[in-house]
């Protein structure tokens, strides 16, 4: 009763206008006697033949409106739990930048609709796998997508998938399928429905080599097909933001790393080869990025739910401001892990977007956003280290 009740005066006010509560995990109907607070108004006396019709059809589709938002609850009431905010649509998020997204906004109370890939492995979120609405699609397919997110009817999305983001540069047809194609059919499913926020997720390489902090207005130098494939995904999105009047935003990030990334990535390499004792391969040169780590970058994303009423078409970075060469990574995660192992320098070969300087200028994200990251990388490496100690097992097989 105490659920019933609660449950009724969320969803109603006495003048019969219905309040859906953005929740869709667990379903409980209200019973007949707060309908009555419906249509108790709705009682009048003319004794017309028509009167009467209009007045019948008016509380059939009450009737019908009232069981069609499908109110339901996510929360235990008993345990305090407040309601789930917003529905979020995520691609990619079976990734290392997905799977952290979605344990944060899990832990904030949206309720997460994940565009799921099978042939993606989901490694990464098997534990909180229950708390996740699956959706099988390829993002390629515009009918069926329109279908699905109809449907779900999210406020927010979070356009993650990609591929090729690491060494693999051979597909490049697929690198463009996913990155153009993908994208276009995306924005075209969801261009009907009113989205507070699209959020397409950039990628730092599309500036190229330069010399200095890497601005939003900067030429785009794109030296891989990846690199240019994020270029024009971008420059789409800024376009299709401007001639539909859509709230499209586009992050670019750095060199993101923390909790679940790639087992053969940088930074995951030398932690785990630190914990187990191994031999630390380097290229030889004196390439430099601009790391951040992770819950700083999800930390971003949230503030992007929060102020997504000024950042329709922006193009906003995420770094640190600062850049490291690997062998200083390296030596940080000696200094503040208090333990050392083997390296080999030059044993690790050059790639062609390796580069001298790679920091991003995040001026216009802290001015924007009032964001500013909060793990320095001493802290972040720490907390890595940390992290990877506890969850060996993900990794060994």
């Amino acid at each position: 009763m105490q659920l019933h009740n609660y449950m009724a005066s969320q969803s109603l006010n006495y003048a019969g206008h219905c309040i859906k509560p953005q929740n869709h995990r667990y379903r409980k109907s209200i019973g007949k006697s707060c309908l009555r607070k419906i249509t108790r108004p709705l009682q009048l006396k003319q004794t017309e033949e028509k009167d009467k019709f209009y007045l019948l059809l008016l509380s059939f589709n009450l009737w019908k409106r009232f069981f069609d938002f499908n109110i339901s609850i996510k929360y235990n009431v008993a345990m305090g739990k407040s309601p789930p905010k917003e529905t979020i649509v995520i691609t990619g998020g079976v990734g290392f930048i997905g799977a952290n997204l979605i344990r944060n906004l899990l832990e904030k109370d949206y309720e997460i609709h994940l565009l799921w890939k099978k042939s993606s492995d989901p490694w990464r979120i098997l534990d909180i796998k229950d708390q996740i609405n699956f959706h099988i699609i390829d993002i390629v397919n515009q009918t069926k997508l329109k279908s699905v997110l109809t449907k779900i009817n999210p406020s927010v999305i979070f356009h993650l998938a990609t591929y090729s983001s690491y060494r693999n540069q051979e597909d490049v047809n697929q690198i463009f399928d996913v990155a153009i194609k993908g994208t276009l059919s995306l924005l075209h499913a969801t261009k009907e429905i009113p989205y507070k926020i699209f959020v397409n997720i950039g990628s730092s390489s599309e500036y190229g080599f330069k010399e200095k902090p890497m601005k939003e207005s900067d030429l785009l130098e794109p030296i891989s097909f990846y690199a240019a494939a994020k270029s024009g995904q971008t420059l789409l999105c800024q376009t299709f933001s401007y001639q539909y009047k859509k709230p499209i935003v586009t992050i670019r990030p750095f060199s993101v790393y923390g909790p679940y990334e790639q087992k053969d990535r940088f930074i995951s390499t030398i932690i785990r080869s630190l914990i187990n004792g191994e031999t630390i391969r380097l290229t030889g040169g004196k390439q430099r990025r601009d790391f951040i780590y992770v819950d700083d970058l999800i930390d971003l994303y949230t503030k992007i739910i929060k102020n997504s009423n000024k950042l329709s078409g922006k193009i906003l970075n995420a770094g640190t401001g600062f850049e490291y060469s690997n062998d200083e990574v390296v030596q940080t995660l000696f200094k503040v892990m208090g333990q050392k192992t083997k390296i080999e320098k030059g044993k690790f070969p050059k790639r062609m977007w390796d580069a001298p300087h790679w920091v991003a200028d995040i001026t216009a994200t802290k001015k924007l956003l009032g964001w500013f990251p909060k793990y320095s990388l001493e802290k972040g490496l720490k907390a890595n280290y940390d992290w990877f100690l506890k969850n060996k097992s993900l990794y060994e097989s």
